[in-house]
């Protein structure tokens, strides 16, 4: 018993002497604040001052966390060579209000054999206060809540300056739109005649751009001439033969329209129905200007 109490006793001794080398004394750094106590969300400036042997680096890279604080940030400065002196600088904030502890914290370094070494820094408290405690009549964040309100005013500015560019634009709709009714009743109606040539410039403007086929062309340009004609002279030339049509309109036709070279006009419309049908474009143009001449003629 007496011989297992001695090997746990060296194996503790030990370690404590292993971790001695890899682990300095609380009394190498110092903690310090640049104020003794803050309001919540407050920032506050915490400073580790840490004393090294000569030629013990401090490393930059640090994790660094606090209970109850946020860690904004943090900096290492190195002070001076001999002492072998570094600050590292801390921004700081508290969310909740009471005193709270500041536990020690780890803060690695280089020896001067080149392994990573730790230190702890002290422990220390500090007291975090409410804006509103009654024992403070200063409130300290009356200027910010001011900006919050002026905030305020501006949204509701905005949201009302919306509120009336909708309403002015809606009534700018209704009476562009009430303006387009107006001019589209007050349009000139166009004659039967003046709507046939227009749709057959159309037509004819329609085939030039690729956009119909020959077939349906003259198809189309016979369907104007007829249509025109029956609302004319009040008679379904749309239901007619070609021979109909010729005996029906010949008798009206005016003096500069020569009968029998309207008669063989007439006979193309026929031709167009067959596959084999390929006129020139000079056909098309003279077919499309003797049509025009009709409907203007008529």
């Amino acid at each position: 018993m007496i011989k297992r109490v001695i090997n746990i006793a060296a194996v503790l001794f030990v370690i404590v002497f292993s971790s001695a080398g890899l682990l300095k004394a609380v009394e190498n750094a110092d903690i310090s604040f640049d104020k003794d106590n803050a309001n919540v969300g407050d920032v506050i400036n915490l400073k580790i001052t840490a004393r090294l042997d000569e030629n013990e680096n401090l490393s930059a890279n640090q994790t660094i966390t606090f209970n109850n604080f946020d860690v904004l940030g943090y900096s290492v400065n190195h002070i001076s060579a001999v002492p072998n002196v570094y600050e590292i600088n801390l921004q700081i904030a508290a969310y909740k209000t009471g005193v709270f502890e500041i536990e020690p914290v780890s803060i690695n370094y280089i020896g001067t054999d080149g392994a990573q070494k730790q230190f702890l820094t002290p422990a220390s408290k500090f007291e975090i206060t409410s804006v509103l405690s009654k024992d403070d009549e200063d409130i300290k964040d009356i200027k910010p809540l001011r900006k919050l309100k002026r905030k305020a005013v501006y949204v509701v500015l905005a949201v009302i300056l919306a509120f009336v560019s909708a309403f002015f634009a809606v009534l700018l709709f209704r009476e562009i739109r009430k303006k387009k009714k107006e001019e589209e009743a007050a349009a000139v109606v166009l004659t039967p005649k003046e709507k046939a040539v227009k749709n057959l410039l159309e037509l004819y403007n329609s085939y030039k751009g690729g956009h119909c086929e020959i077939k349906i062309f003259y198809y189309k340009m016979s369907e104007i001439l007829r249509t025109y004609i029956s609302e004319k002279y009040f008679f379904n030339a749309l239901e007619m033969t070609t021979a109909e049509f010729f005996d029906r309109v010949k008798k009206s036709l005016p003096q500069e329209i020569n009968v029998n070279e309207f008669k063989n006009y007439l006979k193309v419309f026929s031709l167009a129905r067959y596959a084999g049908f390929k006129p020139s474009e000079a056909e098309i143009e003279n077919n499309f200007n003797y049509t025009k001449l009709l409907l203007e003629s008529l």
